[in-house]
């Protein structure tokens, strides 16, 4: 087996990019009418990660579909996402697989108005 065949690979279509800010999302099954509150631990134009308050484990599995309502800079952006996989016990992965064109600028503009600065050469 040569070198580049053990190397993990990265399939992601978009970038991730490390939130600077420790944004509010809102989550439920979609349907229902409870709500559980996370913050971002990072985010992507895909999807996002997101971190418990409470250090309970996160209540969703890979047949949930949700409803999601991310508050940064003043603003709301609501999506559908779905669950994606669990990274340890505090932190999950979602996808979003659907946004309306006026959140889907909103999302963008708050992932471009906190990109990390390039870092010097």
């Amino acid at each position: 087996m040569d070198e580049s065949s053990r190397m993990p690979r990265n399939r992601r279509k978009s970038p991730r990019i490390s939130a600077k800010i420790q944004a509010e999302v809102m989550v439920q099954l979609l349907g229902s009418q409870t709500k559980h509150e996370y913050r971002t631990a990072n985010i992507s134009t895909s999807g996002m990660l997101l971190t418990t308050l409470s250090g309970r484990k996160p209540i969703f599995n890979s047949q949930s579909i949700l409803e999601v309502w991310l508050h940064c800079d003043s603003q709301e952006v609501f999506c559908i996402a779905k669950f994606v996989r669990k990274q340890d016990e505090t932190k999950f992965a979602i996808k979003i697989t659907d946004i309306d064109d006026r959140n889907f600028e909103l999302y963008q503009q708050i992932i471009l108005n906190h990109m990390p600065e390039p870092k010097a050469p």
